[in-house]
């Protein structure tokens, strides 16, 4: 996330979003993919329109997703060692 196109403003709120193509980069999605997602709408929260239309992706946002599968998946292993 060092590059110069890296929204990564000391102090700022905002610091952990990047371009859909730094993104593609970091996460194992490419960049066609997350660009599908922002156009069907899926995944809505983790796409920021910036002032003169660029299109940020939101790491704060993909770290509650994931933050949110794993206690899914954890109270899915509860259930099922429970069931066994």
């Amino acid at each position: 996330m060092g590059n110069s196109n890296t929204l990564a403003v000391t102090g700022s709120r905002h610091k952990n979003m990047v371009t859909i193509r730094e993104a593609a980069e970091m996460i194992p999605y490419s960049e066609n993919t997350l660009r599908n997602w922002r156009s069907d709408g899926k995944n809505m929260k983790l796409f920021v329109k910036a002032a003169g239309g660029k299109v940020l992706f939101d790491f704060d946002e993909w770290d509650k997703m994931i933050d949110i599968d794993k206690e899914e998946t954890a109270k899915k292993e509860k259930r099922l060692k429970r069931d066994v």
